[in-house]
């Protein structure tokens, strides 16, 4: 079973406000689980984004 966040624990976890991973998630770069009221992230989102993330930091 996925471990499932919050915004602000998932936020944390990136290491960026709660404000730019809400921006994050409405230009697509990040999915909330639809099944929610509120924003909820699964851990393996958030490591898929911190990793396409280190590489193009790596390829710049």
């Amino acid at each position: 079973m996925a471990l499932i966040l919050n915004q602000k624990k998932a936020a944390a976890m990136l290491g960026v406000s709660s404000i730019t991973l809400w921006r994050w998630r409405n230009e697509g770069r990040v999915h909330a689980l639809p099944q929610f009221k509120t924003p909820k992230y699964s851990v393996e989102e958030l490591q898929r984004l911190t990793n396409s993330s280190s590489t193009t930091q790596e390829a710049a």
